[in-house]
């Protein structure tokens, strides 16, 4: 807990140097959050391209922003609002230039390392699968379901970090989630009945 709170106040303190002028210090915040607003650009457009677009969007959007940071809040929770309304812009700007594409159009997840169609063809086919209808059941959440899942499930984020970020009671949190779980599962459950779970 001290180590979380020491790192709050750090990035509270950079922030504060950043929105003065520093670029070495918004860059030290960068580093120290890539990867947490990968995982949730991730979570949130299912694409590893789009994902690495809405990073460099946020931090975009942060840097021009930082003068207009207060401190009201954590910086994580600003930055990560950030994020979450980036990735909601791509997926709007997606959906409008191809109207045509349906939930059933599998999403373009990278390749993973250890898990190629030489070393098991039978286990990589059904991982892709999987992870496709895992892909589409996530996109078929309505926007506050699947963007909760993603700040819970995909960046590991506690329940009043995710109220903190959405500036929503944490009973809404709660309640979402729940609803997004119900709804996943129902989801999963129907297409995993013909589809075999390597093991």
């Amino acid at each position: 807990m001290a180590a979380i709170v020491q790192h709050c106040a750090d990035d509270s303190e950079l922030a504060r140097r950043a929105a003065a002028g520093d670029r070495g210090t918004f860059r030290v915040l960068v580093e120290s959050h890539s990867a947490q607003v990968y995982r949730i650009a991730l979570g949130l457009v299912r694409d590893h391209h789009d994902a690495e677009e809405v990073v460099q969007e946020t931090f975009l959007r942060a840097f021009r922003g930082m003068q207009r940071f207060r401190g009201d809040a954590s910086f994580s929770s600003w930055l990560y609002r950030i994020a979450v309304n980036a990735g909601h812009d791509l997926g709007r700007k997606r959906r409008r230039r191809q109207p045509e594409q349906s939930m059933e159009t599998p999403v373009a997840w990278p390749e993973p390392v250890t898990d190629h169609p030489d070393d098991d063809p039978e286990r990589w086919a059904s991982s892709r699968l999987l992870r496709a209808e895992i892909d589409r059941a996530v996109l078929g959440l309505t926007e506050r379901e699947r963007i909760i899942f993603v700040l819970r499930h995909d960046a590991g984020l506690k329940i009043g970090e995710i109220a903190d970020v959405l500036g929503k009671a944490e009973g809404t949190v709660k309640n979402l989630l729940f609803r997004a779980v119900r709804k996943l599962r129902r989801s999963l459950n129907d297409h995993l009945e013909n589809l075999e779970v390597p093991s």
